[in-house]
């Protein structure tokens, strides 16, 4: 979100947050792929609001939902009567806890707001014709069932040879190899800005990306997700 944001703070010449959504919610609300035709409901119940209102829905439960798991984790190391090496187990899950959601906050970027990078600021023409936004999403998938048996066979590999990584390891190397898909970003981002908005960049920016983010994906969603 923050790289679209950036570049539309800066092309609207104001520094507050506002512009983001105001280029989102001004546009379109299904953007915010909330499975809402609001178009529809504005027809039928006018006065409906229900983008802003489902955007302050989801305000609220990203508050909610942290301090729901740190109750749970307070309650465990203070009250539920472990042991001292239960609560260095559960303090290593905690981090790995915080890593993975660190990690998934920001490969959710890419069908929401680097999704509307692709559709503002990148140059989707192919031979004079125009490659439909979400169809960049499907690199993802391109690079996961490509690449996942690469991944697979250099566990194994690891394995057979004593080197096998840590699943502390896999979640550094996932949220590494995520930081630099999001640094060729910011590359792209300011190719944008020095262009004032008027030079749209090579989907080659994104789909690096998010084969770096792909990469962090097949490291940490193995071991994550379990």
């Amino acid at each position: 979100m923050e790289v679209y944001n950036h570049v539309c703070r800066w092309l609207n010449g104001k520094g507050d947050g506002g512009v983001y959504w105001t280029t989102l919610m001004g546009r379109n609300p299904q953007t915010l792929g909330l499975g809402v035709d609001d178009a529809h409901i504005r027809a039928e119940h006018p006065g409906w609001n229900g983008g802003w209102v489902m955007v302050a829905v989801a305000e609220r439960m990203s508050l909610i939902m942290p301090t729901m798991g740190l109750a749970y984790f307070a309650y465990l190391f203070l009250f539920a009567g472990l042991t001292g090496d239960e609560k260095k187990r559960m303090a290593v899950i905690l981090v790995l806890c915080l890593a993975s959601i660190v990690f998934w906050a920001a490969f959710e970027q890419a069908p929401t707001s680097l999704n509307l990078f692709a559709r503002d600021f990148t140059d989707r023409n192919v031979f004079g014709w125009e490659m439909p936004t979400l169809w960049l999403q499907s690199a993802n998938s391109f690079f996961v069932i490509t690449l996942a048996p690469v991944f697979g066979a250099l566990w194994v590999g690891l394995a057979r040879r004593g080197m096998e990584l840590s699943s502390t390891a896999k979640f550094a190397l996932a949220l590494v190899s995520t930081a630099v898909g999001f640094l060729v970003m910011v590359q792209a981002s300011n190719r944008v800005i020095d262009g004032n908005g008027a030079v749209k960049i090579s989907m080659w920016w994104l789909t690096v990306s998010y084969l770096f983010q792909t990469v962090g994906e097949l490291a940490l969603s193995p071991v994550g997700l379990s």
